[in-house]
């Protein structure tokens, strides 16, 4: 039953609830419907009565009704937060009292832009730890669409526990000149859709070794912190070599993963049955030495025999935000002092060198990042040019 004007739940709670904020969005929650894994309540946010009565199967919500009416935003993702502001005693209603809430959404324009920022506020405000699953525009709609979904994203990643973003730019960069148009934004759903089945099918599915919602629960906890996820489907032959190879590769890859120090690690395996006791030691020896985290490492394995002959890997990485500057020299260097500092009379501190494990999302101007932006047609020409444009680059093979 689709519940346009208002929200409703059933008579007993699932522990983790998938929200989709605009249109994008809602086709993901439709598709883990049918397709998922586990007793997942869904909630769908959107100012478009038209496209919410294209999914009857689960619960929506049509926000905004004064302003617009049963409209879409137009692309206007300001009339998009109006639309969250008006009814915000509505949607913390229908987010409370869960133990996870995943919230997805395309930013861009329109709807989801302006919208999901408020949604996730407001689901942090609940007490529930919150992860947002989001997609960037591609470089070809233009500047406007970047610059805000810039802004969305900045004031989500301060609302959310967690966030994992695709640039859908590398998804363009990998297809194929003779690859037709719609496959491209098939790719953006169907990456997305990995993200959230990744994230949590592990949760529910009988294990072995399970990564229940306890421990991923913990994993967000703690002080100022940035959550890194990867994820990946390997040939079962190989899978050791191939996965260390494939979790740098996945588009949800955060910058710098390949030189961070997990203080908090989570590995989930998944195997269509055929994985070795020697090949899934091996792997998750590999998985904890690539973040140089075995002791703070929780190993995750399931079996589901729709996978064949594939292994699923996914990876949860915890870094500290005041543990990121780690010294490679001992603590204290001793400085040579020339005939002319001897003369001096004035006392000067200890140096200390350091270096940076992983590159942060707040020092991506490096030195100017004090600084005002003053950027040129839209581009912030201080940051580096690799991490304004999404640049991918594969690993070797060994």
């Amino acid at each position: 039953m689709t519940m346009s004007d208002q929200t409703e739940h059933s008579p007993t709670k699932s522990s983790v609830c998938l929200v989709g904020v605009g249109g994008g969005a809602l086709r993901v929650l439709d598709r883990y419907r049918r397709e998922g894994t586990g007793q997942v309540d869904f909630i769908g946010f959107d100012t478009d009565a038209r496209e919410l009565e294209r999914y009857p199967d689960f619960p929506s919500t049509r926000l905004g009704r004064s302003l617009l009416r049963g409209l879409g935003c137009g692309g206007d993702d300001e009339m998009g937060r109006l639309a969250a502001d008006s009814d915000r005693s509505q949607i913390s209603e229908a987010l409370v009292g869960y133990d996870l809430v995943v919230l997805v959404g395309c930013l861009g324009r329109g709807f989801a832009s302006g919208a999901l920022p408020a949604i996730t506020a407001l689901a942090g405000e609940t007490g529930s730890p919150t992860v947002a699953i989001v997609s960037s525009p591609f470089e070809f709609e233009g500047r406007r669409p970047a610059s805000v979904a810039k802004k969305a994203l900045g004031e989500i990643r301060r609302g959310a526990d967690c966030v994992i973003e695709l640039p859908n730019d590398l998804i363009f960069q990998e297809s194929g000149e003779s690859d037709r148009a719609d496959q491209l934004f098939e790719s953006s759903d169907e990456w997305i859709f990995r993200a959230v089945s990744a994230l949590v099918g592990p949760l529910y599915r009988r294990g072995h070794m399970g990564v229940d919602l306890a421990t991923f629960r913990n994993a967000l906890k703690g002080g100022e912190s940035r959550m890194h996820f990867s994820t990946c489907l390997v040939p079962l032959d190989g899978c050791v070599e191939e996965a260390a190879r494939e979790i740098y590769n996945c588009p949800f890859r955060s910058p710098g993963l390949e030189r961070v120090k997990a203080d908090r690690l989570i590995v989930s395996i998944g195997s269509g049955g055929g994985l070795s006791v020697a090949a899934f030691s091996e792997l998750s020896q590999a998985l904890t030495r690539l973040f140089d985290s075995g002791e703070s490492a929780v190993i995750g394995f399931w079996v589901d025999e729709s996978l064949g002959d594939q292994v699923e890997v996914t990876i949860f990485a915890r870094t500290d935000l005041s543990a990121n500057v780690r010294s490679r020299l001992p603590e204290k260097v001793t400085v040579h002092r020339s005939k002319l500092d001897q003369k001096s009379v004035r006392k000067t501190r200890d140096r200390i060198q350091t270096e940076f494990d992983t590159l942060l999302e707040h020092n991506e101007r490096g030195l100017f990042g004090r600084m005002n932006v003053e950027a040129y047609n839209g581009v912030d020409l201080d940051k580096p040019t690799f991490l304004r444009r999404g640049i991918k680059i594969s690993m070797p093979k060994s």
